[in-house]
């Protein structure tokens, strides 16, 4: 050893920079790929304000092209605050290369997401349209799901019908007891302490059963099961830690290389509203004519089979695991389950398992107004295992859809590539939820409303399809640097 530390220099010895902007970052800084496809964006036609300059007097306003990159780099490291991304611009050398050192104020920064927030759509649409034409899409097969991302709404203010009632009871309960106490102590004259204490308890108990019923008063007039006091538009949702205040954020994947090519957002627990619109948007986005969506079990109803069987999709949708019957309280017995009828599409008809013929005896719409057709035999009433078929003095029923065959065909394109289909999706879409969740700090939203968060939603994916890109691409310019640009497209700006 040498018997001394690496120095470092010291702190009054004067330093320069180096002499260029331009010399402060590396040629294989993903800002320059940033900066590159920014530029490559026409932001009036997007929609962005003060993308035209005007004439007129007063301070300069910032470039939105400036103040989008600054975004983009953001999300892209994981830094979304924009008190964060203010100190950003003065400290970090890559920021001061994208921005040519200009330094707005986060509050600068924080205005252009809140009024440019509804153009994120645009720019995620025009970066995928250029990976569509650069061969990054595969247009044939998409992978749909969901995750929950947390809202800018705690729990403790979040207030749901039947809890308001509830905690209205045990308040209301918990100040007649006090009161009791309180009587009690004034008979015996002592202990004035006590009697303080529980007055001020008894008037913070008044004070939050007001609000309890004020609470109570908005939910009833404008008819609502549950109310988000900080988000109004965010709601409680089931979480792999329990009920939670989020969103829930929707994406399509291309097989391919495993980008996004459409995101949604709702305020609605379940998913299977999202399956249909975001299976014909992923279709219309790739101009495929025979796209193949695969989808977990949350995504299955008769309804979305059908509709997507309609626009010339092929689903793929694992059904609900309904349990097996054990022929106990009136449940028939396994041999007698309905899959266990046999339905003859020729005369429209079912054999039992008995074979009887059971013909359609009418029509029944449920609430969700669904036809079905009802299927009966005469032979239930002399056959000698009623007891273990059904209960009903009128017989054995079977319900179909008027619209079965559809799910039939599914269920046989499920039993031949289902499980196949299902490892695929598993590789292909839960894998950008991780990457933006985890490694990209996007878990959660800084931002308030349904419409804002889609918003910010869609930074995030945005952000994601960058990282893969880059990786991706980065292999394959392996002969091309920045030092050479000519006529080089977007992705050429992404060097080895």
């Amino acid at each position: 050893m040498s018997g001394s530390y690496v120095s470092g220099t010291g702190r009054r010895q004067l330093l320069l920079l180096p002499d260029m902007i331009e010399n402060y970052i590396e040629g294989d800084n993903p800002a320059r790929f940033m900066d590159a496809f920014v530029n490559s964006l026409d932001l009036h036609k997007l929609g962005f304000r003060y993308a035209v300059l005007e004439d007129g007097a007063g301070r300069p306003s910032y470039d939105p092209h400036d103040l989008l990159k600054l975004y983009l780099w953001g999300y892209f490291n994981g830094i979304r605050s924009s008190r964060k991304l203010e100190k950003e611009s003065h400290r970090n050398m890559e920021v001061m290369w994208l921005l040519c050192k200009i330094g707005p104020d986060f509050k600068t920064i924080s205005d252009f997401r809140r009024d440019n927030i509804d153009c994120i759509k645009g720019v995620f649409r025009s970066f995928n349209e250029q990976c569509i034409s650069d061969g990054l899409f595969g247009g044939k097969t998409v992978a749909i799901d969901g995750t929950k991302i947390k809202a800018w709404n705690t729990r403790e203010r979040s207030y749901r019908k039947e809890t308001v009632e509830k905690q209205i009871a045990e308040t209301d309960e918990k100040i007649e007891k006090y009161l009791r106490e309180m009587d009690e102590n004034d008979e015996k004259e002592k202990d004035e302490p006590k009697i303080t204490n529980m007055k001020e308890k008894i008037e913070a108990m008044k004070k939050k059963t007001k609000k309890l019923r004020e609470i109570r008063k908005t939910m009833k007039e404008n008819n609502l099961e549950e109310i988000e006091l900080t988000d109004p538009e965010s709601r409680q949702m089931k979480t792999r830690h329990g009920i939670d205040i989020c969103y829930n954020g929707q994406i399509s994947v291309d097989d391919k290389n495993h980008l996004i090519v459409d995101y949604d957002l709702t305020d609605d627990p379940t998913d299977f509203a999202s399956l249909v619109p975001m299976s014909e948007r992923s279709k219309e986005i790739l101009h495929s004519e025979d796209l193949e969506s695969l989808s977990d079990k949350g995504y299955f109803s008769l309804e979305n089979v059908k509709d997507l069987n309609d626009r010339k999709i092929s689903a793929f949708i694992p059904e609900q695991k309904h349990g097996v019957p054990d022929g106990k309280s009136g449940i028939p017995a396994p041999e007698f389950h309905e899959s266990k009828f046999t339905f003859n599409p020729g005369n429209s008809t079912y054999t039992c398992p008995q074979g009887n013929v059971m013909h359609n005896t009418g029509n029944r719409t449920n609430a969700k107004k669904q036809v079905f057709r009802i299927y009966a035999t005469r032979s239930c009433s002399s056959c000698p295992v009623r007891s273990k078929c059904t209960s009903s003095k009128s017989g054995r029923q079977i319900s179909r859809w008027i619209h079965q065959d559809i799910v039939d065909e599914h269920r046989k394109r499920m039993k031949l590539a289902g499980h196949e289909k299902m490892k695929k999706r598993k590789s292909m879409v839960e894998h950008p939820f991780g990457t933006m969740k985890r490694a990209m700090n996007a878990g959660y939203t800084l931002l308030k409303g349904k419409r804002k968060v889609k918003g910010e939603f869609g930074l995030m994916a945005l952000a994601y399809n960058m990282k893969r890109v880059i990786n991706i691409k980065s292999e394959e310019n392996e002969a091309i640097r920045l030092k050479n640009t000519g006529n080089m497209t977007l992705f050429q700006y992404i060097p080895a």
